[in-house]
């Protein structure tokens, strides 16, 4: 009988598991000691073949539908023959001597009914040290994102909960316990185990020495179930934990107080922690720390993700992404790229707003002083606009990787859950908060206040310099916290805030729902104040000191709109697929917008040749290919038509034909554009002739 079970359950990410397998057999070299199970919990990808590759090597057991974590662990350990079961995450890579260390430190510590191991995230910085208890009650990575390295975290010792992604658990306890629960979903199912092995007097344990990486929640769905995890954690145990957290802060030496005869106390606290704000604000230089660390917690979890993705379809093109990524961080613009001068004379905040360095002093100490905090504070504005840049060049790419996938035959395929690359959530609000910030450039004049409808979200309020407030907000300017009870509300708060200098309302499209749900509230501003660039896509903005367009005026308007939403979206595809270089002809019927193709060189189809644009449309598909073998000698290497222009696919079909036929389609999406490159060469051979019913149209520009 092996001492120890080692169950690995999956659901799809079949790279992953590979990944973890390989690992797992390399850095085992007491494999002789162990037996591995991999649960297969209904996976639609190439799970099962991969898995059968393996044979001889594990023991799967296939689940045909996806039931969750708990019952995949279950599952496993019913078919385990091990007197110690350790359960190990796909999405981990175990280290040398993992699993010597940790079974050593179980048999070293047979008090111990559960071990944890120490896991890293790939930039060797802190995943799992062991799980506390908040003063909220609810529990906690303890010193998540620490350096490996740090003394707090290498030291073996007792907690509440250690994490499931890699954790060790004595088989009778684990039956004494009926395993996990089930009525959790991918979330707390390990907080639960040990909480419930804690009441029956068990101990749980952190072993430092056995060290594995975790690419935590690379796999999107992972937090679906997060509300209902949470509620029913707190519903179980919120009432009955104990929290922890600040003795292993005051254990570790990183919290001290110092107590006196009187009151008040004393507290030292060490900036890995906290920083204090005295004047009880966040300072500048906190705020952009913090703004900092949280987006490279995405930017490297992104990465991780698309990565991951990049390997599992083993994409032929994968070289032209990743150069396509590092001409893009090439090409940054001036203002993302280090300054010449370190020593800027104003610095930008995180809410956007421009500040003035403190004027020098006669003080040599205090000048220096100032000017190392204004290098420090510009170094961080430098990083953030960094990763702002590559967030964005990380989203095009996602983008791309998602749509490269075929839509979903049909309702059975949709329901099968068969995986497709999803784009981050994360990632795409960020992209709408630059969409957002944008629009206000354009539409909202500097000095201008603008309420903005939020859940609290600060960066929401950070426009270009313009004043923001939250809506709706409490008498301080601070989040209310609480929506409207119904229109009524809305439009009195509303206007009490229009009384007080607003002048703008903007809805963000994370809040279109108001729309329907305070629908007199929505009837309100459209009869009283002017609705100024709608961007479904993005956001929508009343103009409170305008009254609103006549039905024909917003009728134009709101279709030019709708066609410059349709140009941008033409634009973000023409910038992630074509290159910079390119010589592009555009289809456009007095739309010359769409001529401003990101510095492409662009000629409209309908141009002569003399720079002058055609009055007619062409007689013919055979005049419609003389033009396009002309303008390919001129350099032309490129066709966009736009989805407004499709009917001349239809109209002159033979020109249609010599597209598909002679030249590389690049894509051809329904409701937006197709892109043709043009394949050398562009000659006429056998003219087709004209179509029955192709004649002189006029062409009739709207005015």
């Amino acid at each position: 009988m092996p001492q120890c079970s080692i169950i690995i359950p999956t659901y799809n990410g079949a790279t992953l598991t590979r990944q973890c397998l390989d690992t797992l057999f390399i850095h085992s070299g007491e494999q002789s000691v162990s037996e591995v199970i991999v649960v297969d919990d209904g996976s639609t990808d190439m799970t099962q073949q991969l898995l059968a590759s393996y044979a001889g090597r594990i023991r799967v057991v296939t689940h045909i539908a996806n039931t969750g974590f708990a019952q995949a662990c279950n599952d496993g350990a019913a078919l385990a023959t091990g007197t110690d079961l350790i359960f190990l995450n796909n999405d981990t890579l175990p280290t040398a001597g993992w699993l010597v260390e940790l079974l050593s430190y179980a048999q070293d510590h047979p008090e111990a009914a559960i071990v944890g191991c120490k896991l890293l995230f790939p930039n060797n910085t802190i995943q799992h040290a062991g799980v506390v208890i908040g003063h909220d009650r609810n529990p906690r990575h303890l010193y998540a994102g620490f350096p490996a390295d740090h003394p707090a975290v290498n030291k073996s010792r007792r907690f509440q909960i250690v994490t499931a992604a890699c954790m060790l658990i004595r088989r009778s306890v684990f039956e004494a316990l009926g395993g996990f629960d089930s009525t959790y979903r991918n979330g707390h199912e390990d907080v639960d185990l040990c909480l419930r092995a804690r009441t029956s007097n068990y101990q749980v344990h952190y072993c430092h020495t056995s060290t594995l990486y975790h690419l935590e929640s690379v796999s999107e769905g992972r937090f679906a179930h997060a509300k209902a995890n949470a509620r029913y954690y707190r519903d179980r145990w919120a009432e009955h934990v104990q929290p922890d957290e600040m003795n292993y802060y005051l254990e570790d030496g990183l919290l001290a107080v110092t107590h006196s005869a009187t009151y008040p106390l004393r507290f030292a606290i060490s900036p890995l922690l906290a920083l204090i704000d005295e004047q009880e604000r966040v300072r500048q230089s906190d705020q952009l720390l913090h703004a900092q660390s949280r987006q490279l917690f995405h930017l490297l979890k992104e990465v991780l993700r698309l990565s991951v993705e990049l390997l599992a379809v083993q994409c032929p093109d994968q070289n032209s992404i990743h150069s396509q990524l590092r001409r893009w961080i090439d090409a940054l613009p001036g203002e993302m790229r280090p300054h010449d001068d370190p020593r800027p004379q104003s610095i930008i905040s995180a809410n956007g707003q421009q500040t003035d360095m403190v004027e020098t002093s006669n003080d040599p100490a205090a000048d220096e002083a100032q000017r190392l905090r204004a290098l420090l504070l510009d170094a961080h504005q430098q990083l953030l606009q960094r990763d702002d840049a590559l967030q964005s060049a990380i989203y095009e790419l996602q983008t791309q990787l998602a749509a490269s996938y075929p839509p979903h035959a049909d309702d059975h395929q949709r329901e099968a859950a068969v995986p497709r690359f999803v784009v981050s959530k994360h990632l795409h609000y960020r992209q709408v908060i630059h969409q957002i910030r944008e629009v206000v450039h354009q539409v909202v004049s500097p000095g201008s206040i603008v309420a903005v409808i939020s859940k609290g979200d600060d960066e929401l309020l950070a426009l270009d310099g313009r004043a923001a407030w939250h809506f709706p907000q409490a008498a301080d300017g601070a989040y209310a916290g609480y929506y409207p009870v119904n229109s009524a509300e809305a439009i009195s708060h509303l206007e009490a805030l229009r009384t007080k200098g607003g002048a703008y309302l903007l809805f963000p499209s994370t809040a279109f729902w108001w729309f329907e749900h305070y629908a007199g509230f929505k009837q309100y501003l459209d009869r009283h104040y002017q609705e100024i660039a709608p961007r479904p896509d993005t956001c929508i903005v009343f103009d409170l000191n305008a009254s609103p367009l006549s039905p024909s005026q917003s009728i134009g308007r709101d279709v030019l709109n709708r066609q410059r939403q349709q140009n941008q979206q033409i634009r973000q595809v023409v910038r992630s697929i074509l290159p910079q270089n390119a010589a592009v002809i555009v289809a456009i019927d007095g739309d010359d917008d769409l001529l401003d193709l990101d510095g492409r060189a662009t000629q409209s189809m309908l141009d002569p040749g003399n720079g002058i644009a055609a009055v007619t449309y062409p007689g013919s598909s055979t005049e419609l290919i003389s033009r396009i073998a002309a303008l390919y000698e001129q350099g032309a290497r490129y066709i966009l038509i736009p989805s407004t222009m499709f009917w001349w696919l239809e109209y002159y079909s033979a020109f249609a034909q010599y597209l598909e036929r002679q030249h590389r389609t690049v894509m051809q999406q329904k409701h937006l554009c197709a892109i043709f490159e043009l394949v050398k060469p562009c000659v006429i051979d056998n003219a087709p002739p004209q179509e029955t019913g192709e004649s002189n149209l006029l062409l009739i520009r709207d005015i």
